[in-house]
């Protein structure tokens, strides 16, 4: 399953959603019930905090059609279709920037339920532009999230930064995968969350609004990855984030962090086929059994 970015640079029109499949990447929690407050209900923001739940809150903005059974009838498949958005191209002006040339910029790990599996470094011997990274250390425990499709929910974020509603905004990064793997191996993501207010623990959740990057391939090289979204109404802040979607296979480096703003929105394609405001409930997208 590919983010919203990946779609967009695969030259993607339209997308089917097909809640059977999606299931088998995040049913993965059911199987550390002890985890979790209520057993019994699915934690569904937990949940969305993955790659693939990220993935998905994304694209039921751009949801075009949309046709589902209640939760209990799971056997029969839901499924969501978006119109994919052209990919934006004038990132507009630089309002922020983040080099990591000493270990003073105030990052932190956030995670819902306070799973925080990764630790930050900062490592003084890496860099694109100049000496200075930030390096994605590892699980701390790989015991207790083992995958399932579930991942690393944990991400490092930066402080909240103070933006305006309908607006564009791109954050843009060089990331470094090493050492260098299989081709088609990737990891590692930028992420945009939108918030009304900077309260400590709800920048822990996700956020109004969501945008995801592209993974980065590892090719032992620095990839550059980036993610655009509207800033939705009553958004004051926005926090930008790196994760990661699986354990790790590999080292994760992130460097050169950028944020852009523009007033400049893309043309929407496909007109005649008009947006929906999808209505789909959380328990037909993420079922709590088989």
């Amino acid at each position: 399953m590919n983010s919203l970015a990946e779609l967009q640079d695969e030259g993607t029109e339209f997308a089917i959603l097909n809640t059977n499949l999606l299931e088998n990447h995040t049913y993965w929690w059911k199987y550390y019930p002890h985890l979790f407050i209520n057993k019994n209900n699915v934690p569904f923001n937990y949940v969305k905090n993955g790659f693939y739940g990220l993935t998905i809150t994304e694209l039921l903005n751009y949801a075009v059609f949309e046709t589902y059974k209640p939760w209990q009838a799971s056997h029969s498949p839901n499924y969501v279709v978006f119109k994919i958005p052209q990919k934006t191209k004038e990132l507009g002006k630089r309002i922020i920037y983040f080099g990591f040339d000493n270990n003073k910029e105030e990052w932190k790990v956030r995670s819902t339920y306070g799973f925080k599996l990764i630790t930050i470094g900062w490592d003084t011997n890496t860099g694109k532009a100049a000496k200075g990274a930030l390096k994605v250390v590892r699980a701390i425990n790989k015991s207790v999230i083992s995958g399932f499709g579930g991942g690393i929910t944990a991400r490092i974020s930066s402080p909240a930064i103070s933006i305006t509603e309908g607006k564009l905004y791109t954050a843009r990064a060089l990331v470094l995968n090493t050492p260098k793997g299989l081709l088609e191996e990737r990891d590692g993501f930028l992420r945009i969350d939108f918030y009304r207010e900077k309260n400590e623990q709800r920048l822990e959740e996700v956020g109004e609004a969501v945008a995801i990057s592209e993974r980065a391939f590892s090719t032992g090289k620095w990839e550059e990855v980036r993610a655009s979204i509207l800033a939705p109404k009553g958004a004051k802040y926005l926090t930008i984030s790196f994760q990661r979607k699986d354990l790790f296979s590999f080292s994760s480096y992130i460097d050169d962090i950028e944020l852009f703003e523009t007033k400049l929105i893309p043309k929407e394609q496909f007109k005649e086929v008009p947006y929906i405001k999808p209505t789909i409930p959380l328990e037909s997208m993420y079922y709590n059994s088989f």
